[in-house]
């Protein structure tokens, strides 16, 4: 009996990888891609900052208080 499921985590790195390598030939290959990667790297470092720059109420609480919202309007 074999079980389909065996690998899944070696498959989950080796698709990440190949996507990552494909991600990086996009950049080079299309000028469009690169640009629009360039916004997508500064708006994550956007949030990031946003995340865990200091306020009266962190960011990082405010997405987990934001996350259980969702998750809460997901069962009703």
């Amino acid at each position: 009996m074999s079980q389909p499921d065996a690998h899944t985590v070696r498959n989950a790195v080796i698709a990440t990888v190949v996507g990552g390598i494909i991600l990086a030939g996009l950049g080079l290959l299309w000028p469009p891609a690169k640009e629009a990667l360039g916004v997508v790297k500064s708006t994550a470092l956007y949030m990031w900052q946003m995340l865990f720059t200091d306020y009266s109420v962190p960011g990082w609480s405010l997405l987990a208080v934001a996350l259980m919202a969702v998750a809460a309007l997901g069962m009703v």
